[in-house]
């Protein structure tokens, strides 16, 4: 009998949670229709350069210091350098998204292709130019 009534107490307990646990749907109505959608920017349109404070972990090695941002005509320099002044890598985004990432210096720990890849893959996204609606 004990038995039972544990078999039973666990079966109430279990439909009581499924019944709880179980909710009407709900109605999704749509918001309003005169939102205007922006392109997400990290800089502003007119930025001509940044620097910011940086730090990059690169096959176990913390590398920190400065990330200069330039902008050119058709395309933006981005450099970054220790504290001390030893540049670890210096390229070239082009401003359209189908030339390719340009490397005028990459640091020997650096100047492996996984890690230009990545470089190449993250500053691409950064400025990466979205269609206008």
């Amino acid at each position: 009998m004990n038995s039972a009534a544990r078999i039973y107490g666990f079966v109430f307990i279990l439909l009581i949670g499924l019944l709880a646990g179980c909710s009407g749907s709900k109605k999704v109505t749509a918001g309003p229709e005169n939102i205007k959608v922006s392109q997400p920017r990290i800089f502003a349109p007119n930025f001509k350069k940044a620097l910011y404070k940086a730090d990059m972990k690169v096959y176990g090695r913390e590398l920190s210091g400065l990330m200069l941002f330039k902008k050119s005509k058709g395309s933006t320099r981005v450099a970054f350098i220790s504290e001390f002044g030893l540049k670890y890598f210096d390229l070239e985004v082009p401003a359209n998204d189908t030339a390719a990432v340009t490397f005028h210096y990459l640091i020997d720990l650096m100047n492996r292709k996984p890690v230009m890849k990545m470089l190449e893959i993250s500053f691409g996204m950064l400025f990466l130019h979205y269609p206008e609606n």
